[in-house]
């Protein structure tokens, strides 16, 4: 009478099924950090939206103007240090040579409030956005003198396509690449005071 023998587990199948109850464990778990990352995007998306649609009212406008003005008065204040002979009308900023008008949409709201956004929805303490949030505004206003600044120049010793094309492309991609860049460097700064802590 033949005898039964049991078969072994070879050392492949206990890593297989090792795997296989580590993967069925950790899943519960992405699909929670899954859905905190989708309801975070949702919030993002949803509050900016809002926002824009604000700042794209009629009764904005004024507040717009205001702020298009501050910005063409300090771009106007930069470039005069040079000797540039720059002069402000209303939101009008120009020499001579040439002169601009600042509309909705120069006044780099757009970013700022994805960034601001983006922060403020994180699900962290305040105490660690509040500073983010105010530097990143500052930055990005900078960079928009920055723009106004550079737009000027452009349109006084260059061509009219040369300027559309700075003012259409390379500077609305260098806001989004600029706004992202801050983004992750909070992240960043977020992942080392966690590590830290957790060193402690």
């Amino acid at each position: 009478m033949a005898k039964k023998s049991k078969k072994k587990n070879s050392p492949s199948d206990k890593d297989s099924a090792s795997k296989a109850q580590s993967f069925s464990a950790k899943s519960p778990e992405e699909k929670k950090l899954k859905r905190k990352f989708f309801i975070y995007t949702a919030f993002v998306v949803i509050f900016s939206l809002i926002l824009f649609g604000i700042t794209n009212q009629k009764w904005f406008n004024s507040t717009s103007a205001q702020i298009n003005e501050f910005y063409a008065h300090i771009s106007s204040f930069v470039m005069n240090i040079f000797g540039a002979g720059m002069k402000v009308i209303d939101q009008n900023i120009g020499n001579e040579r040439f002169t601009m008008s600042l509309k909705k949409g120069c006044d780099a709201l757009a970013p700022m409030i994805l960034y601001t956004v983006s922060i403020a929805t994180f699900p962290v303490a305040f105490r660690h956005k509040w500073k983010a949030i105010l530097t990143g505004i500052l930055a990005l206003s900078l960079l928009n003198i920055v723009r106004i600044t550079t737009l000027s120049l452009i349109g006084q010793y260059s061509s009219a396509g040369v300027f559309d094309f700075f003012h259409e492309t390379v500077w609305q991609i260098a806001f989004i690449i600029f706004t992202i860049i801050l983004l992750l460097r909070w992240l960043g700064s977020l992942l080392k005071m966690e590590s830290h802590d957790q060193a402690q």
